[in-house]
């Protein structure tokens, strides 16, 4: 074997491990978040989901305060310094616990600032609570990410889940009212934050852990843009539900709410196969450049034949989906929201591989003002689309958002790695999109006959058109039949 094709095969072994540690445990997050906002809807029906989608969204942008921006740099960081991981821990755990003490007493101050219900204000106030345990959390799960143990940092999360869904039920059972949901998230984040410090412990790095103020000032230093850009997109990620919560309504934001969780669960996969990549990604920019490109087009190529058909499947079947999930009437406009979101999901899955790659290059500042852009482009795309057609429109203004994304990211990444991505190897991709939604405008009946002939349109459409390249059958063989045969190289 030659040693170019050890390389990508390797690489593309360690990305198969660590994407199914993420994605099994991952499954397992999804299936417990999915019980859980499913069971608040069912509970407290769309204004109570409302109220815990609005929380939510406002936690998730303090939780970026509280990171300081130190994310993906860490993980970057770290996957090029494994030696000095337990420093960087520790370091980490440092910044941010200072950081989630102030992101606390700001999100106390501005709950009173908004106009917000007096339940949302409420819940705000206790839930900043858990911005603290987060910080342990996050600090363990970066570093763990950056060494390529990603078993640990996704179990982490699933114990976080688990103690949500259990804490959850028992408090609504009890006859506890939205408030207490905020209860939940400290609990689970305190739950999560006790386990990835006993892997820590266990690894060893308790013990090597020196806090290194050198260390803390040039992350510091290097932080800003990596800050700004997870506040431009956990923002934009979470505006559409702030919007429609302050011009339409609580119940209608648990509406739209319903819709995107299933959109969550297909980006969450999508965010499972990226995250596997990012160390590669860094790891080969910093050592072996020239690879990196072969790399980052079997990754998009890969992700497309997947993603593609699994966003038309949840077209089809949205409103199936929304009434075995949901069983109440007030939720009947969510499979029209849905059958517009779940789009999103390729354009998620495009922005993150894109976004990882300037990372990667140590062009954070690109990939800050495309998030930055992104975000202004919304506040925009939404004024108008809410005003005109309410939840439908911030749905539309959501992928019109994604896509201004998506353009700015291939274009920077196509002129910083040349021709990455051929364009003649996304004509058959692009003509199976067309093709495979065909039996769903002729109103093909039942919906799992049209969804099984547009799979089979989808596939034919890429062999015929040599989509799938031979080189990829040839990778699939090595790694079906000689695993064993191959290390990583160092």
């Amino acid at each position: 074997m030659s040693a170019k094709h050890a390389l990508v095969l390797s690489n593309v072994q360690r990305t198969l491990k660590n994407t199914l540690a993420l994605s099994f445990t991952g499954a397992g997050q999804m299936v417990l978040g999915f019980l859980l906002q499913i069971y608040i809807a069912r509970k407290l029906g769309a204004v109570g989901l409302g109220k815990y989608a609005i929380m939510m969204a406002y936690l998730a942008i303090f939780q970026v305060l509280a990171s300081a921006g130190l994310n993906r740099l860490a993980i970057r960081e770290v996957s090029r310094q494994r030696d000095e991981a337990a420093h960087y821990w520790l370091t980490t755990l440092t910044i941010q616990l200072i950081a989630a003490g102030v992101s606390w007493a700001g999100l106390i101050a501005f709950s009173r600032l908004i106009g917000q219900s007096p339940d949302v204000l409420r819940m705000l106030t206790i839930a900043g609570g858990s911005l603290l345990p987060y910080a342990v959390t996050n600090s363990a799960q970066i570093t763990l990410q950056g060494v390529e143990k990603m078993e640990w940092q996704a179990m982490g999360q699933t114990v976080v889940y688990i103690i949500y869904l259990v804490t959850a039920v028992l408090l609504l059972q009890a006859g506890h009212g939205a408030i207490s949901l905020a209860i939940v998230i400290i609990a689970g984040q305190s739950g999560g934050a006790l386990f990835l410090f006993i892997v820590i412990w266990r690894l060893g790095w308790l013990a090597k852990a020196r806090l290194q103020w050198h260390l803390a000032l040039s992350l510091l230093r290097q932080a800003p843009y990596f800050f700004l850009m997870n506040l431009s997109v956990i923002g934009f990620n979470r505006m559409d539900i702030l919007f429609i919560s302050y011009f339409i309504g609580e119940a209608a934001a648990g509406v739209y709410n319903a819709a995107k969780l299933i959109l969550q669960v297909c980006n969450l996969l999508a965010a499972s196969y990226v995250d596997a990549l990012y160390p590669s990604f860094a790891r080969l920019f910093h050592q072996q450049k020239e690879r990196l490109l072969p790399i980052a087009q079997a990754a998009f190529r890969y992700a497309s034949f997947f993603f593609v058909p699994l966003a038309l499947l949840i077209a089809f079947s949205a409103q199936s989906i929304i009434a075995l999930l949901y069983h109440r009437p007030d939720y009947a406009h969510s499979a029209l929201l849905l059958r517009l979101l779940i789009w999103q999901t390729f354009f998620f899955l495009s922005n993150a591989i894109l976004s990882r790659l300037l990372l990667a290059m140590n062009r954070q500042d690109i990939s800050f003002w495309v998030a930055f852009l992104r975000l202004l482009a919304a506040l925009v795309y939404y004024s108008v689309a809410v005003r005109l057609w309410g939840t439908i429109g911030i749905a539309v203004a959501f992928l019109l958002a994604s896509l201004t994304s998506l353009s700015m990211n291939s274009y920077h990444v196509f002129r910083l790695l040349g021709p990455a991505l051929h364009i003649q190897r996304w004509r058959p991709l692009l003509a199976a999109v067309l093709l495979m939604t065909w039996p769903y405008w002729l109103q093909v009946q039942p919906y799992w006959f049209s969804a099984g002939l547009a799979l089979v349109t989808y596939v034919a459409v890429l062999l015929l058109g040599k989509a799938i390249l031979p080189a990829d059958w040839a990778l699939l063989n090595e790694l079906v039949r000689r695993p064993k045969q191959l290390s990583a190289p160092e």
